[in-house]
C-alpha cells in the first residue's frame, strides 16, 4: 500500500472531526516506523495535510441531517418477544422499526430524523393478525442471518463465541473460497475459444456473489467490512499483484468511514476491525499455515479485542481464547459448512433438504446442554483476573506452536497451572451473594455456594443478560411474590434464554402464564410453605394452609404478595414483596418477632402506604434495600429510627455478599 493513501484517510478524518492532534499523532508513529519516509517524500506529508484541511472544510459544510423521510414497509421480523416492522426509505436505506401499532406490508410511514419523534404513519392498513414466523434454528443463523435460539445464543455469549452466530467475515470467507473452488472446476470445463480468463470469472462472479450475499443477510456493518476486504483482496491479488489483510482492512475501513464518519464509534465496528487486525499481525509473527496459524489467528483476535470487550462490557470471559482453539473449529470445519450445504439443498430438493434441515436442528438443539455445563465448569473471574489469564492463556500457545515440543508444552501447563491455583482474580463463592437489580422493574438475584441459584421476582429490564454477565445461565428457582409487571415482565424472556428448574408462584397466578411456561418446557407450583435449597433454606413467611400461599379474596394484589426469609448459615434475609398496611399487620399478629435480621428488601419501592412504624419494630434489619425511586422520606425516617442501613437502588444494580456466621444454630430441617 502507497503511504499516499494512508495520509490523504488519515487527513481527512482528522480533518472531519476536527481533530488536528490526530495528524501529529499520525505523524510521529510514521516517523517511528519509517523515519525515511518524511525525508525522502515530503509531498505524502504535505498531501496529508491538504486533505486535512480539505476535510474540515467538508465537515465545517457538512449539511444538517434530513428532518426525515417517507418509508414503505416491506415485512416483519421478530427480536426474542418484540415484532420490528422492516422498511425502506426513498433512499433507499432497509431499517427496522418497532412501532406502537402493527402495520400491514406496503403501509407508508414518515419517519423522523431523530429517534426521540414519533413514526407517523401516513397509508396504508393496520395489522390485525400477528405474522407467525418459524421458530429460531442454528441452520438459518449461520447461513442467512436469521434469528438464532435464544438459549443458545445466551450460551455461546456465555462461552465468548457469540460472534459465530453473526454473520461476519468467518461465513463470508468460507463461501467465498468454496465459490472460488468452484469457478477453478467451472474454468477448466469451458471451451478455450471463449477466452474467458480465470481470474476475471473469479472476480465477476465473486464480486456479485459477495454483494448478493452481504444483502440478503441484513447488510449489517461486519458484513459490510468483510464484503469490501473480500473485493479489495480479489482485486489486489488477482490484477495488481498485491494483497492482504493489511491491505484489506485499511480500504474497507476508508469505505465505512467515507460511507458513514460515526461508524467508528459503534462497538461493533471496532471489534470487527480489532479482531482483523489482531488476526493480519499474529499470522506476520508466527506461522502462517496448519495448526499453528489457526492458533495465532485465534490468539491475535482474542488479545485484539480485548480493550474492546472491556472498555464497553466490563466482563471479560475467561472462556473466550479457550473456547476459540478448540469450539471454534468444530463450527468452522462443521456447522456453518453442513448448514450451506443443507441450505442449497433445501433450494433444489424441497422435501430431503426440509428433512436434513429438522434433523440438523433438532440434534444442534442439544448444544445448550453440554455448553452450559462447560461453561459452570469455570469459576467466575474479574475483569482483571480474566484479562490476566487470557493474556497468560495466549503467550503459552503462541510459544509453543511456534517451536513446537513436549518440553515447551510441559512447562506452559505449569505456568498456567500455577496461575489457576491462584486465588488473585477469582470472585470469591464462599459466601452468599444477592445482586438486587432495579431497570423499571425489580429483581434480587441469590447465589450460594456450590453453584445453586434463586431469583426472586422477574421485573428488571435486561434481566437474562445481566445474570449472563455475572456468569449466571441456570437459575434453579424462580419465585414470583406476585402478579404486577414490574415484578414478572421478563418471566418468560428469562426462560427462553437460561435454563430455569423450576417456578415458584402465588394462587393468583395467571393460568395463560402457567400454560406459556409448561409450553417451554419449565415446571410452574405453588410456593411451598418451607424448601431448601441447597444449604439454605426458603420460608414462606405470609399466609399459608399447610400447602402453600393463602391470601383473603378480598386482598389487593399488593398484600396478596409472597413474602420470603432466606436462612443461610445463621443469615437470615426477609424478601417483602409489595405488601401494604393490611398484610403487615396480619404478618405482625401471625407470629412472634424475628428479632434482627441480616436484610431486609423494603417492600412497594418505600412508599409510604407500605413499610409502617410497628413492621419495623416487629423486624429490625442491619440493612435494607430499597429498588427504585418512590421511596418516601417517612419511610427512610422509619427505617433510621430502627437502625438500618438503608442503600437505594435506581435504575441499576447493586451487588452484596454476607460470609457464614458459624456461631449461630441454624433453623429446623424442612423438606422440598
Amino acid at each position: 500500500m502507497h503511504p499516499v493513501w494512508f495520509w490523504i484517510v488519515a487527513g481527512w478524518f482528522a480533518g472531519f472531526h476536527h481533530w488536528p492532534w490526530v495528524m501529529l499523532l499520525v505523524f510521529g508513529v510514521r516517523w517511528s516506523v519509517a523515519r525515511d519516509e518524511s525525508r525522502r517524500r515530503k509531498w505524502v506529508v504535505a498531501a496529508g495535510m491538504g486533505a486535512c484541511i480539505a476535510g474540515a472544510w467538508t465537515g465545517a459544510a457538512a449539511p444538517l441531517p434530513d428532518v426525515g423521510e417517507r418509508a414503505v414497509v416491506t415485512g416483519h421480523r421478530r427480536v426474542e418477544d418484540r415484532l420490528l416492522h422492516r422498511v425502506r426509505t426513498t433512499s433507499g436505506r432497509r431499517r427496522s422499526l418497532k412501532l406502537p401499532s402493527l402495520r400491514a406490508e406496503g403501509a407508508v410511514l414518515w419517519v423522523p430524523g431523530s429517534s426521540r419523534l414519533p413514526v407517523i404513519p401516513l397509508s396504508g392498513s393496520r395489522l390485525e393478525r400477528v405474522p407467525v414466523e418459524r421458530p429460531p434454528t442454528l441452520v438459518g443463523a449461520v447461513t442467512l442471518g436469521a434469528p438464532a435460539p435464544p438459549r443458545l445464543k445466551t450460551e455461546l455469549r456465555q462461552a465468548g463465541l457469540s460472534h459465530v452466530l453473526a454473520i461476519s467475515g468467518l461465513h463470508l470467507s468460507l463461501v467465498t473460497l468454496a465459490v472460488l473452488a468452484g469457478l477453478g472446476r467451472l474454468h477448466r470445463l469451458l471451451p478455450p475459444r471463449w477466452r474467458i480468463e480465470r481470474r476475471a470469472l473469479e472476480v465477476v462472479v465473486c464480486l456479485a456473489f459477495v454483494w448478493w450475499y452481504r444483502w440478503i443477510t441484513g447488510a449489517s456493518v461486519s458484513t459490510t467490512r468483510a464484503a469490501i476486504m473480500m473485493s479489495s483482496w480479489l482485486l489486489f491479488t488477482r490484477y495488481l499483484g498485491a494483497g492482504g489483510l493489511g491491505t484489506s482492512l485499511f480500504w474497507s475501513a476508508a469505505c465505512l468511514w467515507t460511507w458513514d464518519p460515526g461508524c467508528w464509534r459503534d462497538p461493533g465496528f471496532q471489534l470487527s476491525f480489532s479482531a482483523v487486525a489482531g488476526i493480519a499481525a499474529a499470522l506476520r509473527w508466527a506461522p502462517g499455515s496448519g495448526l499453528a496459524g489457526s492458533v495465532a489467528a485465534s490468539v491475535g483476535a482474542s488479545l485484539a479485542t480485548l480493550p474492546v470487550v472491556w472498555f464497553h462490557f466490563a466482563r471479560v470471559s475467561p472462556l473466550f481464547l479457550i473456547n476459540n482453539l478448540f469450539i471454534l473449529p468444530m463450527f468452522s470445519i462443521i456447522i456453518i459448512p453442513s448448514s450451506f450445504i443443507i441450505i442449497i439443498l433445501t433450494k433444489v430438493w424441497p422435501t430431503g433438504g426440509g428433512f436434513l434441515q429438522r434433523s440438523a436442528d433438532d440434534m444442534w438443539a442439544t448444544l445448550p446442554g453440554p455448553l452450559g455445563a462447560w461453561n459452570r465448569l469455570w469459576p467466575e473471574w474479574t475483569p482483571a483476573g480474566a484479562a490476566v489469564w487470557t493474556l497468560v492463556l495466549a503467550a503459552s500457545a503462541l510459544w509453543i506452536v511456534r517451536r513446537r515440543g513436549s518440553r515447551r508444552l510441559a512447562l506452559a501447563a505449569v505456568v498456567l497451572g500455577a496461575l489457576w491455583f491462584l486465588p488473585w482474580g477469582k470472585v470469591p463463592a464462599d459466601g452468599l451473594r444477592l445482586t438486587f437489580l432495579a431497570v423499571r422493574g425489580e429483581s434480587t438475584l441469590v447465589r450460594l455456594p456450590g453453584g445453586r441459584t434463586l431469583l426472586v421476582d422477574a421485573g428488571s429490564a435486561g434481566l437474562a443478560g445481566e445474570c449472563v454477565r455475572r456468569g449466571v445461565t441456570r437459575i434453579d428457582r424462580v419465585v414470583i411474590t406476585h402478579n404486577h409487571a414490574d415484578h414478572v415482565q421478563e418471566l418468560i424472556r428469562l426462560v427462553g434464554e437460561l435454563e430455569v428448574g423450576l417456578v415458584w408462584v402465588g394462587p393468583r397466578f395467571p393460568e395463560p402464564w402457567r400454560r406459556r411456561l409448561r409450553g417451554l418446557g419449565v415446571a410452574v407450583a405453588l410456593m411451598p410453605p418451607c424448601a431448601r435449597l441447597g444449604a439454605a433454606k426458603l420460608w414462606l413467611r405470609s399466609r399459608h394452609d399447610g400447602r402453600g400461599p393463602d391470601p383473603p379474596a378480598y386482598w389487593s394484589e399488593n398484600d396478596a404478595s409472597l413474602v420470603l426469609e432466606l436462612a443461610w448459615g445463621g443469615r437470615r434475609i426477609w424478601f417483602l414483596g409489595d405488601i401494604e398496611a393490611a398484610a403487615e399487620r396480619d404478618l405482625i399478629g401471625r407470629g412472634p418477632s424475628p428479632g434482627r435480621v441480616d436484610l431486609v428488601k423494603v417492600a412497594h419501592h418505600g412508599r409510604f402506604t407500605s413499610s409502617t412504624a410497628a413492621l419495623w419494630m416487629w423486624i429490625r434489619p442491619d440493612q435494607a434495600v430499597i429498588c427504585g425511586r418512590e421511596a418516601s422520606s417517612i419511610v427512610l425516617d422509619r427505617l433510621g429510627r430502627a437502625g438500618a442501613v438503608v442503600r437505594v437502588v435506581e435504575g441499576g444494580t447493586l451487588d452484596l455478599r454476607f460470609g457464614e456466621r458459624p456461631e449461630e444454630g441454624d433453623e429446623t430441617t424442612c423438606g422440598d
